[in-house]
Order: C-alpha cells, then sequence, then structure tokens
C-alpha cells in the first residue's frame, strides 16, 4: 500500500517489512511485487525468480517507492490473486496495509473467491490500523493476520510470519 495515508514512518516500516519478506525467500522461489493507491505499479509484469540480480533490482525498486494517491485495495488483491498457481506450488500473498478501506466485504469475497492453491496474509501497520478487516482478510485467504505499530519490531514480525509461509497446518480438511 502506497497510498497517501501511508506516509512518513508507516511507509517505512512497510518497505522494511516487505524488504525483509523478499530477502527470506530461497533459491527456486519466485516472487510478484505490486504497489498500489489508486492504481497498480508493478516491478516486473509476471513473476520474477528469485536471484541475486532480481533481489538487487528489487531492493532498487521498493525503496523508490512513496506514499501517493487514494487506496484501492481490490484491484492489488485481485491482480495478487490472478492467473493459475503451477501443480505443486504455493502462492503465499503478503499484503501489507494500514487497512484504511471502504468496501470490506467486496474485499474479502475476492480473497474468498480467488483462493486456488494460495494463502493470503496481512500485516497492518499503523497506530489505528483496521486489524478486525486485515484478520477477516486473512482467514479468508488461510493465513495469518498481523498488527504492528511503525515503531514495532518489524524484522521479528516478519520471521513470525515467514515461519508460517507456505507451511498451512492443514488442508483441504472435510467434516
Amino acid at each position: 500500500d502506497i497510498s497517501g495515508s501511508m506516509g512518513g514512518a508507516k511507509m517505512d516500516a512497510a518497505k522494511k517489512a516487505l524488504t525483509g519478506a523478499l530477502h527470506g525467500l530461497v533459491p527456486g522461489d519466485r516472487f510478484l511485487l505490486i504497489a498500489f493507491d489508486d492504481r497498480l505499479e508493478f516491478f516486473h509484469r509476471g513473476f520474477s525468480d528469485y536471484n541475486d540480480h532480481t533481489l538487487a533490482q528489487a531492493d532498487r525498486w521498493i525503496n523508490a517507492l512513496g506514499a501517493r494517491g487514494g487506496t484501492q485495495m481490490l484491484p492489488a488483491i485481485t491482480a495478487a490473486l490472478e492467473g493459475d498457481t503451477p501443480e505443486g506450488r504455493l502462492r503465499t500473498v503478503l499484503f501489507i496495509t494500514d487497512g484504511q478501506a471502504w468496501n470490506e466485504d467486496q474485499l474479502v469475497a475476492a480473497v474468498s473467491g480467488r483462493r486456488k492453491r494460495s494463502l493470503f496474509f496481512t500485516l497492518g501497520i499503523d497506530t489505528a490500523v483496521n486489524g478486525a478487516m486485515l484478520k477477516r482478510l486473512a482467514r479468508a485467504g488461510g493465513g495469518t493476520c498481523e498488527l504492528a505499530t511503525p515503531r514495532d519490531d518489524i524484522d521479528g514480525i516478519i520471521a513470525n510470519l515467514e515461519a508460517r509461509f507456505g507451511s498451512p497446518v492443514a488442508e483441504g480438511v472435510r467434516i
């Protein structure tokens, strides 16, 4: 989320979180970075292979991001979840925002309706984050939610989330 409400310390914390999550990937992983406000901005169209070259490029791209515009989360969620996930892979989405949205039900429906071999995690960064909405999004996407202020231990929070990435406790449970 690079909307205007993310300016200052929230943007710095979000960049730190994104960089930390990106550096936690391993060879063989792929990534897709999407910045959003009232429009979408992609690091690259399509997924990038995780290697030293793309990591350095992504670091520069992340560092150049700045707060601007209004908040439109639905296009970003749709873009992050669209397309097929290759067999044998698990798509993990980390959605970083202050959670300031007006269309919560639409957002939850988008996450629920597009969950095909994917997990959706949320990280809310603000002193007054919309935690209820971010928890609903994570629950609908089979992930977890972390809430932080810009002054919290972002590295520790990302480490906690990464421990859950790609390792669901249970899948396809039917009663």
